[in-house]
Formats: structure tokens, C-alpha cells, sequence
């Protein structure tokens, strides 16, 4: 338990230092985008301090690590849109696939 803790803290730390050095794909927004990643994740960590799940903690701090990859990748704070394939869109999904399929890939 206390490997994750240490694992967490440093993932917390990271995002913390990216957040500060984010340089925006738009120039003009940096200060606002780098502003946006900080809250969030004061704010994510702070709604998950409780949580003691080894699977679930592992599954977050996953998700952290794809967010700051795609934020890098891509420039931009926010998770990237889903984009469907050609003629995939208006295909009835039901129960458990409908819900797997509506989230974004880095939550998958």
C-alpha cells in the first residue's frame, strides 16, 4: 500500500510540473490552459484521496498518464474528441456496450 502512495504522490507531482510548463498549441490561451490542468488535478486528487482500491487507484493514476501524454501530444488541456468511423455513428448500441462505447478511449 504504501508503494502506491508513493507512486501517486509522484504522478501528482508530475502533472503538477507539466501543468506549470504546458505550452499551448494557442500562445494566446497558455496561461488559462496551464491554469486548467493545475485545478483539475488538485481537484481530481483531492475527490480520490480516500480511496484505498489498489485497482482502482491504478486505473486513475493510467488515466492521468494518458491525459498529460494526449495534453502534450496534442497541445490542448482537455481530452481529445472521439471521432467515430464512417457509418458507425447511427448503429443502435444496447446496455453495457452502449456505455462502453459512448466513453472516451483513454477511459476505456
Amino acid at each position: 500500500m504504501q508503494l502506491a502512495r508513493r507512486d501517486v504522490l509522484a504522478l501528482y507531482k508530475r502533472i503538477l510540473r507539466f501543468g506549470q510548463a504546458f505550452e499551448s498549441k494557442d500562445p494566446a490561451l497558455t496561461a488559462e490552459h496551464r491554469q486548467e490542468i493545475l485545478t483539475e488535478a488538485k481537484e481530481r486528487f483531492r475527490e480520490n484521496v480516500q480511496l484505498s482500491d489498489v485497482k482502482r487507484i491504478g486505473e486513475l493514476m493510467d488515466e492521468g498518464r494518458t491525459r498529460m501524454e494526449l495534453a502534450r501530444h496534442y497541445g490542448i488541456p482537455t481530452a481529445r474528441p472521439v471521432y467515430l468511423a464512417p457509418g458507425t455513428a447511427f448503429k443502435k448500441a444496447k446496455g453495457k456496450e452502449a456505455i462502453y462505447r459512448s466513453r472516451p478511449l483513454h477511459e476505456r
